[in-house]
C-alpha cells in the first residue's frame, strides 16, 4: 500500500496551455485522505509544491492534445507510475503512465489564495521577460501562481511578423511585467475582442518558464483566472 501511494500523485490542475507540439499541464500537488476522501495542499518550506507531468520520448515532454483536451483548470488529476525527471529549473517534472480526473476543486478566492506563491519577490529571479540559461540551471522552480495588480491584456505583432499574439502587462510586488499568454481559452476569447478580457476586478495568473529558445527561457502566462 505504501509503495502504491509513492507511485501516484494528485494535483489540482492550474494550467492547460500551449506547448511546442502539444500541451503543458501543471498544478499544485495534493495529499488525499482516503478516509474522508478530502485533499490538502502539499507544501515545501511553506510554498505549494508543483507537479508537471511530462511525456517520455517527445521533444519537450509535451502532453498530446487528445489527452489534455479532457482536462480543465481546477480539475483534480491523478498520475500513476510516477518517476521524477527534474530538468534544471523544471524541478516539477514527472514521467507517468496514466493521467485521469478524480475530482474538482473550488475556484473561489480562499482556495486560490492558498495556492499562490507568497515567497518569491521577483518572477523567476528577475524583472525581465526571460531567464538566461545560466540562471535557469540553478533557479530550482519554473511554475508559480500569483495575484497581480494593474492587469491589462493587449495584442502585439510577433517579431518580424504580421501575426498577432496576446500579451498581458501587470504589476507584481511593485515590479512591472509584460509577458505572452499561452492559455488557449483566453487566447480564443481575445479573438472576439480584447476589451472583455480587461473587465474583471481581479486576476490569478499561472506562470511558467518555457524551453530554451534563441538562448533564453521565456516567462509565459500559462493560465488566467478572472474573478
Amino acid at each position: 500500500l505504501i509503495m502504491m501511494n509513492m507511485m501516484e500523485k494528485y494535483f489540482v490542475c492550474m494550467a492547460v496551455s500551449y506547448k511546442y507540439g502539444g500541451t503543458c499541464i501543471g498544478g499544485v500537488e495534493l495529499e488525499r485522505n482516503p478516509r474522508t476522501h478530502s485533499y490538502s495542499i502539499v507544501k515545501v518550506n511553506g510554498l505549494p509544491k508543483w507537479v508537471r507531468p511530462v511525456t517520455q520520448g517527445t521533444a519537450h515532454g509535451e502532453i498530446p492534445n487528445y489527452i489534455s483536451e479532457q482536462f480543465q483548470v481546477m480539475d483534480i488529476l491523478k498520475i500513476e507510475d510516477v518517476r521524477a525527471c527534474p530538468d534544471c529549473a523544471q524541478s516539477e517534472n514527472f514521467y507517468f503512465s496514466t493521467i485521469s480526473k478524480v475530482g474538482r476543486a473550488n475556484s473561489n478566492v480562499k482556495t486560490l489564495d492558498m495556492l499562490c506563491d507568497s515567497y518569491h519577490g521577483l518572477i523567476f529571479g528577475n524583472r525581465g521577460r526571460a531567464v538566461a540559461p545560466e540562471s535557469y540551471a540553478s533557479l530550482g522552480y519554473s511554475l508559480m501562481l500569483i495575484k497581480p495588480e494593474g492587469v491589462r491584456f493587449f495584442m502585439e505583432n510577433r517579431y518580424n511578423s504580421d501575426v498577432q499574439r496576446l500579451r498581458v502587462c501587470f504589476t507584481y510586488n511593485g515590479h512591472e511585467y509584460n509577458l505572452p499568454v499561452t492559455d488557449p481559452e483566453i487566447c480564443q476569447r481575445a479573438s472576439y475582442g480584447i476589451n472583455q478580457l480587461n473587465n474583471s476586478n481581479s486576476y490569478y495568473l499561472t506562470l511558467s518558464l518555457g524551453v530554451e529558445h534563441e538562448g533564453w527561457h521565456s516567462k509565459l502566462v500559462a493560465n488566467v483566472i478572472s474573478m
